[in-house]
């Protein structure tokens, strides 16, 4: 099984309003599939519950990789975090095909609350403004819920802190 994933490094300030925030994520989209850019955006399906401040710098993957005797992948993000010292938050990946549907999980691993297939870690930011270099989230190809053969998948990354997620 082959998992190609596209990704996106955007700079995101979550202190937009909501209609601003997505109005301008909205046009951006458009321009990247205008000019069949290699980078795809996927707005996920449910309100921001991202944290105030946030600058992404990289999102790349690594494939074909073990961890705890599990072959998968992992997915490498870089970013900047203001305003968070000494709070947990959390870091997730989530993953979708290329039609911006989202992989559903299966057996109840490595999943958000709505089902979707997603990846995490948390990090608890020592300074005001923290940047994080290669933060890696690594998840299981088997987890992916996959048919054999070639898959192109993208995947979109969310901050945010524990107290403000959906239940």
């Amino acid at each position: 099984m082959v998992a190609n994933l596209n990704h996106l490094s955007l700079v995101k300030d979550y202190d937009l309003v909501g209609t601003a925030f997505n109005a301008m994520f909205d046009k951006l989209a458009s321009c990247l599939n205008a000019n069949k850019s290699r980078y795809s955006f996927i707005k996920p399906n449910r309100p921001s519950t991202s944290i105030s401040k946030v600058v992404f710098k990289n999102i790349t993957t690594e494939h074909n990789l073990y961890q705890n005797g599990q072959k998968g992948m992992k997915v490498v993000v870089s970013f900047d975090i203001e305003g968070y010292k000494k709070q947990k938050c959390e870091v997730n990946a989530y993953f979708f095909y290329e039609d911006g549907k989202a992989l559903k999980d299966i057996n109840h691993s490595y999943r958000a609350a709505d089902g979707q297939v997603s990846a995490g870690t948390y990090i608890t930011p020592g300074w005001d403004t923290t940047t994080y270099t290669n933060l890696e989230i690594f998840i299981p190809y088997r987890e992916l819920h996959l048919s054999y053969g070639k898959s192109n998948l993208k995947t979109y990354v969310e901050i945010f802190t524990p107290q403000k997620k959906n239940p």
